[in-house]
């Protein structure tokens, strides 16, 4: 598997657009056009967050005096902790927000703790030192955009069915950013 493949993957892990999409769903969440609108401020506001983290990656290691074994290691510790909830549930607590928040709060909901959320942040910075920022905003593009598409394109409400669906493909990825947390988690115990 080639390293932006992995890097996709990993990305989407961490965002995890089925659980998007199920709380963009729900009773309360604004109408699907209203969150088509909202999806592309949240795209950006996230982006730019994303963007920063990963272009800037020495910068923010520095500031926190860690090493880059050490951030890898912290980084894991995250990602694992935000597979919790998902894997129990099929949907992220994060991503559950976007059920209490309409107009701009919504894109804001959807761009900062769902999007661009801690795990995001931590696996965006942790990567870039790993695999290189370009390499790294690829892969989170990819999963921006499938996270944004699913709250955008997503009917309300959802059959049964494709609940159980997509809170089965939730866990899925999420099990994978158990997998890939801990990789980190090793890699970074390894380097110290």
């Amino acid at each position: 598997m080639s390293g932006l493949v992995a890097l996709a993957l990993a990305m989407l892990a961490v965002v995890t657009p089925p659980a998007v999409m199920l709380a963009a769903t729900r009773s309360e969440a604004p109408a699907r056009e209203r969150r088509r609108r909202l999806a592309l401020p949240a795209v950006a506001l996230a982006g730019g967050l994303i963007a920063g983290g990963t272009l800037f990656h020495g910068h923010w290691r520095g500031l926190l005096e860690v090493s880059a074994a050490s951030f890898e290691m912290a980084a894991g510790i995250v990602m694992v902790a935000a597979a919790g909830s998902t894997l129990l549930r099929g949907r992220s607590i994060e991503a559950g927000l976007l059920a209490t928040h309409s107009g701009l709060a919504y894109a804001a909901a959807l761009a900062l703790p769902v999007l661009a959320g801690p795990a995001v942040l931590a696996a965006a910075i942790a990567y870039a030192g790993r695999e290189g920022s370009t390499a790294t905003l690829v892969g989170a593009a990819i999963a921006l955009v499938a996270a944004a598409a699913a709250s955008a394109a997503a009917p309300a409400p959802l059959a049964r069915r494709h609940q159980l669906w997509l809170g089965f493909v939730a866990r899925l990825l999420a099990a994978l950013l158990v997998v890939l947390g801990a990789g980190l988690v090793v890699s970074g115990l390894r380097a110290v």
